[in-house]
């Protein structure tokens, strides 16, 4: 089965959702870039950027998307892509039905995080305006575009559902193991406004400044089985080659970008392949940071990786109490934590900490654990230290596909994903707050935030992101 028309025009969206920072939504910029190599003229139009630090309304949303809209000509012609993550799933359908009012006979199609644990996502009555979906871990984004320049047929997509009627829904459901991950450098004109993209954490001089900021990713999946993430559950392990990552780099430097934060979920876990690009980092003097695993780094790494160019570093500090920490499986010890961290600010890389609340089984007693471990890493640096830990507040929060959800289905509760769960203001404080289901009320991490301003409050070097 072939599309009926030859696309002509594609339009990538982000859905509108208040997040805290803003960052380039590299997967569209992905596909949007394999789309133009096939003559697909694409715009991409991001929702979540114009989102940070508080909630679209839908009128907002609506103005944006239809002055995109009312530039196209042949509906029929025309493409849209939506991203949909897990808590924005109600906003995505959403959008969805919108877009579909405005140009009936377009193909809508969405993808991300949230599909590849809802294989029945085109059955459910909600998803009714949605045409296609791609459940896979890995967007085949060439294969994609010959199908929507009429080249395959559409069954040959991989983890792929497409509507046949209003009724009956066609699965490709494959062994995602299987799919091999395009490597496609992305085209970053297609960002109208690169300069919107930062995450507050690249500085000149003492001021920190809004630099253009690529997030790239040389490698996918985890081998850590914390019990908050999915990361490890559906994604396996994968590794773009390290000239490829060199060609991609050396592609941001042409392009102008000058900072490059890392997406892989531990920066640091294979020291062999870091050192191979650290060498190139040093060559093409990029300010950088990453995330790793607070364990994965010691001061010899910690201090090449400074002169590579590193100016901060994510670790997921978690919590303070023990017994959560083996809960979390991320059981390292808080004497660790605070040395590691040191080491990092020694090297002059600020570290970035994120302190999981809410817990399941969470206190009194435990909260102010964690709130001990923070005034711990504070009085454990020099009072007239230059460079000042950030601590990141997170809540424990629920999503397809994770241990945690597992663990919530046990007790027999389902989670609607088609609904938003937390939608009260004091969400907004926390990553992981906004529309994520939670085991604890709104009023419970409004004191909670209060209690980590408390606690910030006395410290000489810590602050909150």
């Amino acid at each position: 089965m072939r599309i009926e028309k030859k696309i002509t025009k594609a339009i990538l969206l982000t859905v509108p959702f208040p997040t805290r920072f803003s960052g380039m939504p590299m997967g569209l910029i992905e596909m949007g870039t394999a789309f133009e190599n096939h003559d697909i003229e694409t715009i991409i139009i991001d929702l979540a950027s114009l989102s940070v630090g508080g909630i679209m309304t839908d009128e907002e949303w609506q103005i944006e998307v239809y002055r995109h809209v009312m530039t196209i000509v042949d509906y029929e012609c025309c493409f849209v892509g939506i991203s949909l993550c897990s808590p924005g799933v109600f906003r995505g359908i959403k959008l969805a039905r919108y877009i579909k009012k405005l140009m009936p006979t377009c193909k809508i199609a969405v993808g991300g995080p949230h599909l590849i644990s809802d294989i029945q996502f085109l059955k459910k009555a909600e998803t009714y305006s949605i045409d296609w979906a791609y459940h896979g871990q890995f967007l085949p984004c060439k294969l994609f575009a010959e199908m929507l320049a009429g080249e395959i047929e559409l069954e040959e997509i991989p983890n792929f559902s497409f509507r046949i009627n209003k009724s009956d829904v066609q699965y490709n459901i494959e062994d995602s193991k299987c799919i091999s991950r395009d490597f496609i450098i992305p085209n970053y004109h297609l960002l109208k406004n690169p300069e919107h993209y930062y995450f507050g954490i690249f500085k000149d001089g003492n001021n920190i400044r809004r630099f253009n900021t690529s997030q790239i990713s040389t490698t996918y999946g985890c081998n850590s089985s914390c019990r908050f993430c999915t990361i490890n559950e559906n994604r396996k392990k994968f590794k773009n080659k390290i000239e490829d990552v060199e060609l991609w780099l050396l592609k941001l430097k042409v392009d102008g970008i000058r900072n490059i934060f890392f997406d892989d979920p531990n920066f640091t876990e294979d020291t062999l392949r870091l050192e191979k690009i650290l060498e190139i980092l040093l060559k093409l003097d990029f300010k950088w940071a990453c995330q790793a695993r607070i364990d994965s780094v010691q001061p010899e790494l910690l201090k090449r990786m400074s002169m590579a160019g590193c100016e901060y570093i994510f670790y997921g500090l978690e919590t303070g109490d023990d017994t959560l920490k083996k809960y979390l499986k991320k059981n390292i010890s808080n004497s660790l934590i605070i040395e590691n961290i040191k080491s990092t600010i020694k090297y002059n890389i600020q570290p970035g900490l994120s302190c999981i609340f809410g817990i399941p089984g969470e206190n009194r007693d435990s909260r102010f654990n964690t709130y001990k471990l923070i005034n711990e890493i504070d009085s454990s640096l020099p009072p007239n230290s230059s460079v000042k830990p950030l601590i990141s507040p997170s809540f424990y929060a629920v999503y397809p596909g994770s241990e945690a959800e597992r663990d919530l289905l046990k007790t027999g509760k389902v989670l609607d994903y088609f609904n938003e769960y937390s939608t009260e203001k004091a969400w907004l404080d926390f990553d992981d707050g906004y529309g994520a289901y939670h085991y604890f009320e709104h009023e419970y991490a409004s004191k909670v935030y209060d209690e980590i301003k408390q606690t910030l409050k006395q410290c000489i070097n810590l602050k909150i992101i």
